[in-house]
């Protein structure tokens, strides 16, 4: 993938995936906005010198199921946002993966009213669900 001149809508960019992705489109050239809970926060933890001016920020809490309208165009989405709580798994299941479907499949509209865009989907470990131990990762020989 050529990051320089792409322009890039990235949720949940201030996890630890998010920072490293953000760090190295914008040091290459790309056009990135994050769609983010909290700008101030989202800034004071992207505190990079050399990333100031270069992001652009769409406040929005995805925990309302849906996402802002949207009139940039992309061309990549990249969803890193989750509910990826423990506590929201344990006491609220289909309310909480309910609500990750919701904010992706809005995230999905936004990149079909993108002609040609590309759309990243990052999960956690929670949609896997329990480790039954019925698959064995490494062969122990």
């Amino acid at each position: 993938m050529v990051m320089s001149k792409n322009r890039y809508l990235i949720s949940g960019g201030t996890g630890m995936i998010g920072c490293a992705l953000i760090e190295r489109l914008v040091s290459n050239g790309a056009d990135v906005t994050l769609l983010v809970r909290d700008t101030a926060k989202a800034k004071a933890k992207l505190t990079r010198r050399d990333l100031e001016g270069n992001l652009k920020y769409i406040q929005s809490d995805l925990s309302s199921g849906g996402v802002p309208k949207i009139q940039s165009s992309f061309d990549y989405i990249i969803h890193l946002a989750s509910t990826t709580h423990p506590k929201a798994y344990v006491e609220t299941p289909i309310a909480t993966i309910a609500l990750n479907v919701l904010v992706t499949k809005s995230l999905l509209d936004v990149a079909a009213r993108n002609q040609g865009c590309r759309f990243v989907y990052a999960s956690s470990v929670e949609v896997y669900g329990p480790n039954r131990g019925d698959l064995e990762l490494f062969d122990e020989k």
